[in-house]
């Protein structure tokens, strides 16, 4: 039977988020999931610990929203000195 590979990731803590949300639903949704560092230099590594996928779904938390939206790239990514 042919068979798909999904890993799910998650965030941990970072400024005043304390408990985030990011991981536990990532811990809780049934998939392969992996727990990221709030770090730009950290993801290239995470990724590659991975390895190939066929289906990745990054969650991530907006401190301050109210509603879950949907990014196709990351707003932070664009402003970072790193980038």
């Amino acid at each position: 039977p042919f068979s798909m590979r999904t890993v799910v990731t998650g965030f941990g803590p970072f400024g005043t988020v304390a408990d985030n949300p990011s991981a536990r639903l990532a811990r809780d949704c049934g998939a392969e999931f992996r727990i990221l560092e709030v770090a730009y230099d950290a993801i290239d590594d995470a990724l590659r610990e991975i390895g190939p996928v066929d289906r990745l779904l990054l969650m991530g938390v907006a401190a301050g929203r109210f509603r879950p939206r949907l990014e196709t790239v990351a707003p932070a990514w664009r402003r970072s000195p790193a980038t």
